[in-house]
């Protein structure tokens, strides 16, 4: 008995009904084209061969676990987790991100979504040995996680905003940093990553590997990759990139950054200076810029100083414990 069929075969979940006879499946790559048509049913124009290879194969954490469920040979619904490493208080823990959720118009509403996550969970956890499953739902798939999945939820992300077209923009960069852009990750930002990761109490493990994965080969978007220097010694990176928004406009975007600091004034600090470098670089060609932040620390500082708004965005951030014991 292979290790599918002992989680099928122990499974307490409630089996989806009025479905007849049907299979669940490990993803093989001989399934590919009828995935990705269910992609163009569900996702159109989102889902292409390069992106999967992507996401699924060149992931160092790991390739994507993706359970399929099969009528008459069919693919009518799929499951995706995408491996993640995360360091808790120091410590690494394996654990999934909850990624694309599918079933075909014919089958919904038959709890065939529910089934398939929960037998994707067991697997991760009883034969895979990962801690916890995590993702960021949408308003239309809020309920299947928190309700059926028994999620728990961390509230809506937040994005902050600010409009700067036509606007006169004062730039105030600290003298003491050095920012230097770059374009590959190196040895250098595992130093940073290691002095950082006990600061976080629980944050995506962000060493040279991830980073490169991310950032340098996403087969479409064009990241631009900076690091932050004070006294000669890298303090801080951070990511840009722009975008089109529904009426074609321009946003610029801090994706991402790291700060080595515990100091509340210092990270303050820090973060105005990727701040004031982002409008300097897009203010002529971008009438906003965009960033998301759940950082409590930064937020009078971002609302009142820097001035942006806070958007609510209708996206959750929310997760599953299987095991963690710390």
């Amino acid at each position: 008995m292979n290790d599918l069929n002992k989680i099928l075969e122990s499974n307490i979940h409630k089996k989806p009904k009025s479905i007849g006879n049907y299979t669940v499946e490990h993803y093989s790559d001989s399934d590919f084209n009828e995935l990705l048509n269910l992609y163009e049913i569900i996702f159109p124009g989102y889902m292409s061969p390069e992106l999967w290879v992507w996401k699924n194969k060149l992931n160092p954490s790991g390739k994507y676990l993706t359970f399929l469920m099969k009528v008459k040979n069919n693919i009518i619904a799929a499951y995706s987790i995408s491996p993640k490493i995360f360091s808790i208080k120091g410590q690494n823990y394996s654990c999934v991100q909850s990624m694309d959720t599918m079933t075909k118009s014919e089958y919904q509403g038959r709890g065939i979504s529910t089934y398939l996550a929960n037998l994707t969970y067991d697997y991760a956890n009883k034969i895979l040995g990962k801690s916890f499953v995590y993702g960021f739902p949408n308003t239309n798939s809020y309920y299947l996680f928190k309700e059926k999945l028994n999620w728990k939820s961390f509230g809506k992300v937040n994005l902050y905003i600010k409009n700067v077209k036509n606007k006169e923009i004062e730039y105030n960069m600290n003298k003491d940093y050095v920012i230097k852009e770059i374009d590959i990750f190196d040895n250098k930002i595992n130093d940073l990553w290691n002095k950082c990761k006990n600061i976080y109490p629980i944050i995506i493990r962000k060493d040279m590997q991830y980073l490169n994965w991310r950032f340098n080969q996403h087969p479409y978007i064009e990241y631009q990759k900076f690091l932050v220097f004070k006294n000669n010694n890298i303090v801080s990176y951070f990511i840009l990139k722009k975008y089109k928004d529904s009426k074609d406009n321009c946003i610029g975007h801090i994706v991402d950054y790291l700060v080595n600091s515990r100091q509340q004034n210092e990270r303050k600090e820090l973060f105005e200076c990727i701040e004031q470098y982002t409008l300097k670089k897009f203010h002529k060609n971008c009438i906003k810029i965009s960033f998301w932040n759940n950082d409590s620390d930064l937020k009078n500082l971002i609302l009142k100083k820097l001035n942006y708004d806070l958007v609510q965005m209708n996206t959750f951030f929310g997760f599953k414990i299987f095991n963690l014991n710390f």
